[in-house]
């Protein structure tokens, strides 16, 4: 609330902007931080470029999108503690669990079982896997920011 003074009126409560998670950067000492905040909160930032002021810098504020997918059979919409389908390897979509996979050929299950041309990647294969894309772009298609 100190450095974005222009936010002070929308935040009522803990909960109205809350700090969910930290991250540690992988490729410098930066952190990042994924924030939850209301709709209205959301909308001052993107007014004000999508910007956000911390004690030592000015950052760079996006919306992350990240689809539940299940450790245990790789499917989107579920997580693994609420699977009841066969355990799939991420790698070679066989009926094993990744950390015990001997295989050479890498396939992604989802992409098979959507019938699609490219399925040489892995079920996580984030830059690959189009049904990752599908599950992205619903996901961001589902969020309402009460503004466009």
């Amino acid at each position: 609330k100190v450095k974005n003074q222009w936010l002070e009126h929308l935040i009522h409560d803990n909960e109205d902007l809350k700090v969910i998670t930290e991250i540690e950067s992988k490729t410098d000492k930066h952190k990042h931080y994924i924030i939850k905040c209301t709709p209205m909160i959301r909308k001052a930032i993107y007014d004000n470029g999508d910007k956000l002021y911390t004690t030592y810098r000015k950052c760079n504020v996006y919306d992350h999108y990240m689809p539940y997918q299940c450790y245990r059979c790789q499917e989107f919409g579920h997580n693994a503690a609420h699977c009841m389908k066969k355990q799939t390897c991420p790698k070679c979509g066989g009926e094993h669990k990744g950390n015990q996979c001997n295989g050479t050929e890498i396939k992604c299950r989802n992409c098979e079982r959507r019938n699609y041309s490219d399925t040489k990647h892995k079920s996580y294969d984030r830059q690959n896997c189009e049904v990752y894309k599908e599950e992205i772009a619903k996901a961001r298609n589902a969020t309402d920011h009460d503004f466009d």
